[in-house]
């Protein structure tokens, strides 16, 4: 079977803050992972929405890997990866870095990547 979204090569990223807009990516996101690298089942949309909205505590963003599809134009864009991402100081540096989430439930951090 061909595969219908190939993404092209023009990533994009962007931060998604709240449960609800993440929530929009399901149909997407349960694409992402039937053709991920490495199908994390922490990082499955089922799990990770209610543990980002029960254990997040607000802080936890989506880092959401976008691409447009290839050879098509004026279509829906290709989710490429998911990440949860938390910001955090650095060593008492006035500067923050993001990092992957990693709450007390969660066995395995490896982000969601398209293969």
């Amino acid at each position: 079977m061909a595969e219908a979204d190939i993404p092209a090569e023009d990533f994009r990223g962007r931060l998604i803050d709240s449960v609800d807009e993440a929530a929009s990516l399901i149909p997407a996101w349960k694409r992402l992972m039937q053709v991920a690298v490495s199908r994390n089942p922490f990082f499955d949309p089922s799990f990770l929405l209610p543990a980002m909205q029960y254990l997040g505590e607000g802080k936890v963003s989506l880092l959401a890997l976008e691409a447009p599809q290839r050879n098509r134009k004026n279509t829906t864009s290709v989710l490429c990866g998911i990440i949860p991402v938390v910001s955090r100081k650095v060593y008492g540096i006035p500067m923050r870095t993001l990092e992957i989430w990693k709450h007390d439930q969660c066995f395995d951090c490896t982000p969601l990547i398209r293969a």
